[in-house]
């Protein structure tokens, strides 16, 4: 199952390869693991649920009305790797934009900005979404990504005159003209109308 919930592979795990997995792991998002005293288990429930500016703001609050110094330490930072985290998250979608796979980086933004509410990094990842959102070009490889991604599973369940529909759809259509996905589009049309 991918980071989706969706069902990518049935049959024998021997069949399965690298590549496969790869492909299916690449949104997949690795959670930092926080080690801290039960003084933080409220912050620490936050953290670990990618709640971290619910879990950010309990560790300010510990750290004000908590008088032992190593709690304070431990509560310093957490938040420190929490932001180390969100930096680095940032760095990612800036990576997944300059490869062209926006799909995955709204997917990723989207969710940090909810995950990093009321924090410095949550106006970071707003205001890059925003951006996103209003380039007319992110938003065509956006849409036509998904629609690639749905005549690709009509290919895999042998319904290719369904998935000629879709693959042409992206490589006639005037708003994906110049994309990547326009590209990709006309080479599988190509490809799937040897089986019509």
């Amino acid at each position: 199952m991918s980071p989706k919930g969706k069902i990518v592979w049935k049959g024998h795990p021997a069949g399965l390869n690298n590549s496969i997995i790869e492909e299916h792991i690449k949104g997949a998002r690795v959670l930092p693991i926080f080690d801290l005293p039960s003084a933080l288990s409220r912050a620490k429930g936050y953290l670990e649920a990618g709640s971290f500016g619910k879990g950010i703001s309990e560790l300010e609050k510990a750290i004000k009305r908590n008088d032992d110094t190593s709690v304070q330490e431990k509560a310093r930072d957490a938040i420190e790797e929490v932001l180390k985290y969100g930096r680095g998250e940032l760095k990612k979608i800036d990576a997944y934009g300059a490869a062209g796979d926006y799909a995955e980086g709204m997917d990723l933004l989207e969710g940090l900005t909810k995950a990093f509410k009321r924090t410095d990094l949550a106006k970071d990842f707003k205001d890059k979404l925003s951006i996103w959102k209003k380039d007319k070009k992110i938003r065509a490889e956006i849409e036509g990504g998904r629609i690639l991604e749905a005549a690709r599973d009509l290919v895999r369940r042998a319904k290719y005159k369904d998935a000629a529909r879709l693959f042409a759809k992206v490589a006639k259509g005037s708003k994906f003209r110049g994309t990547r996905v326009q590209e990709e589009a006309e080479k599988r049309l190509e490809e799937v109308l040897r089986y019509l």
